[in-house]
C-alpha cells in the first residue's frame, strides 16, 4: 500500500499565543513494499509528520492518503511502535501483544497463534506471563514491536523503535525487522535521527 504526503503543514499555538510551524507543505511519497527511513535531527518535525500519517494528530494543512488494495475485514492500514513505552500495565506480555487482535475480533485460537509468532520473532518466549514492570526498558520495546506486527498492517510506521534497546539487541532486531520485511514486503516508513541506522535499514 502506498503512502502519499501532499502538502502537510502542522502548526501549533504556544502558550503566548504565537504560531509554531512544525511541518511546512512537506509533499513525499513512500511506495507499495518500500521501506522508506525518514532521516532528521531531534526537534525537526519527523514524529509530528507519522503521527499525522497513523491518524493519530490531524494535518493544519494539506492531507495524507494511501493507494492501494482494500484491506479485508477490520486489517488496520497501519500499525505504529512509538519512541515510549506504550504498554497497559495491568496487562501481561501476552495480554498487551493481544489486544489488538481482540479489537479485530479474531477467534481465540488465531490470536494464540499469532502472539507465540512475534513473541518468538522478538526474542520474548518464556516471558508471556511477565507484567511490564518486570521487564527492562528495552524487553517492553519488543513487545510494542511484537504488538504491531500481530495485526499484520498494511503499512507499518516505526518511530525510533530501537532507541531503548542496547547495541547487540538492536543490531538482532534490525536484521529481524529486515528479515520480516522481506519476507511480508509490506509498506514501511521508518523514523531516525542515526544516519547509520537509515542507512542500514532502507
Amino acid at each position: 500500500m502506498k503512502i502519499v504526503v501532499e502538502r502537510v503543514t502542522k502548526t501549533f499555538h504556544d502558550r503566548g499565543g504565537r504560531d509554531v510551524v512544525a511541518l511546512g507543505q512537506v509533499d513525499f511519497a513512500v511506495e507499495t513494499q518500500e521501506f522508506v527511513a525518514l532521516l532528521g535531527p531531534s526537534g525537526c518535525g519527523k514524529s509530528t509528520l507519522l503521527n499525522i500519517i497513523a491518524g493519530l494528530l490531524p494535518a493544519s494543512a494539506g492531507r495524507v492518503y494511501f493507494e492501494g488494495e482494500p484491506r479485508p475485514g477490520r486489517a488496520p492500514v497501519t500499525a505504529t511502535v512509538f519512541q515510549e513505552f506504550a504498554l497497559f500495565p495491568w496487562r501481561t506480555v501476552r495480554a498487551n501483544v493481544e489486544l489488538g487482535l481482540e479489537e479485530l475480533g479474531l477467534p481465540s485460537p488465531e490470536r494464540s497463534e499469532r502472539t507465540r509468532r512475534y513473541l518468538d520473532m522478538t526474542g520474548l518466549a518464556g516471558f508471556e506471563s511477565r507484567y511490564p514492570h518486570q521487564l527492562s526498558g528495552g524487553m517492553r520495546q519488543r513487545v510494542g514491536i511484537a504488538r504491531a506486527l500481530a495485526v499484520e498492517p498494511a503499512v507499518l510506521l516505526l518511530d525510533e523503535p530501537f532507541s531503548a534497546l542496547d547495541a547487540q539487541t538492536r543490531t538482532l532486531m534490525m536484521d529481524e525487522l529486515l528479515g520480516i520485511w522481506e519476507r511480508t514486503r509490506q509498506t514501511i516508513l521508518y523514523v531516525t535521527h542515526n544516519i547509520q541506522e537509515a542507512v542500514f535499514m532502507a
